[in-house]
């Protein structure tokens, strides 16, 4: 897949320090420590967790935070929201510790003639970064997934719009979606089988019991079995070191329920394009044994062993955005 030229813009850098404990020390996480007391048969645990307290940048308050991508190159964490806002974060991780977290820029998402995305048109959800690990600066092009009005858009780290991917017909049809907030979640660009797209659950006709991963134009597709049960959303994927993938799943309906997050790995470097892959549950995680949960959503590789994931608030003031260091062992 081509991408687009990256237009350089000034960057006015603004510095705000989030997630103060309830002592207020800026420099510390406001949720510590290892969360879960896992198995050995599991090989993932959250070793740390970090709030997010929502301060703001051009009275832009960083809220409703969906799809989320490390740029390596830049040391700069990528976040959108259901607000269609890029929120640029950097992060301090220490000993496998979340230490610190910084707000560095917020910018709109604009459409192609410059006005910023509104109304139906800015539900962001997913997320990912092309040429983030090139060892070149300055080239940074975020790719941009929708629901609502399902598309994907390429976008400067300053919200500026560079293009527009054409998808299949299946995936660009709202039709075609089970619901019109339940089409493209989760967007990656994978090193052998290029865009590969995800939708929140089953395209209308499909088993609910699976979920499925597509590729640009929709031709080709493969399949897994939902990790709990058919209320179980897709929200996130990454690619493994040998091709195959980490995924992550909720059962969310609101914080007052109580709710489920999964991380599984799918078998899909030796997954053929058509059938069901193998998925292998490295964590699950409920709501009613564990504190620090919320509505995660978003799923970014740090490197091989390590991802993060972050959770939308819904701008509901019970819920939190959340981001947690995952260390896959």
């Amino acid at each position: 897949m081509s991408v687009s030229c990256f237009i350089s813009i000034a960057l006015v850098t603004l510095v705000v320090t989030l997630g103060q404990t309830a002592g207020g020390d800026p420099a510390t996480p406001s949720l510590t420590g290892e969360l879960f007391n896992f198995d050995k048969s599991k090989r993932a645990k959250i070793t740390s967790t970090y709030r997010i307290q929502g301060d703001k940048l051009n009275d832009i308050s960083a809220a409703g935070l969906s799809g989320i991508a490390w740029d390596q190159d830049e040391n700069s964490l990528y976040v959108v929201s259901d607000f269609g806002d890029i929120f640029d974060f950097s992060i301090s991780i220490v000993n496998d510790k979340i230490q610190k977290v910084k707000l560095i820029a917020q910018y709109p998402l604009r459409d192609k003639s410059g006005k910023r995305l509104k109304g139906k048109l800015n539900d962001a959800e997913g997320l990912d970064v092309a040429n983030a690990r090139n060892g070149i600066a300055g080239d940074t092009e975020l790719i941009v997934a929708y629901e609502r009005r399902p598309r994907v858009t390429i976008h400067s780290p300053y919200g500026v719009w560079l293009d527009t991917i054409t998808l299949g017909e299946l995936l660009a049809s709202r039709k075609n979606h089970r619901k019109p907030n339940k089409s493209i979640e989760t967007v990656l660009v994978h090193s052998k089988y290029g865009l590969l797209l995800g939708p929140e659950v089953a395209m209308a006709g499909q088993s609910p019991l699976h979920h499925v991963i597509f590729n640009q134009n929709g031709d080709q597709s493969w399949s897994f079995r939902t990790g709990l049960n058919e209320t179980t959303s897709f929200s996130g994927m990454e690619e493994l070191g040998n091709g195959d993938l980490l995924v992550l799943e909720r059962t969310f309906d609101d914080i007052s329920s109580p709710f489920d997050i999964t991380l599984r790995r799918i078998n899909f470097s030796e997954c053929v394009p058509g059938s069901i892959c193998e998925a292998e549950t490295l964590m699950i995680a409920n709501s009613q044994e564990h504190l620090n949960l919320d509505n995660f959503e978003g799923l970014a590789k740090i490197d091989d062993g390590r991802y993060l994931m972050v959770s939308d608030n819904n701008e509901n003031k019970t819920q939190r955005n959340l981001l947690s260091l995952i260390v896959l062992r």
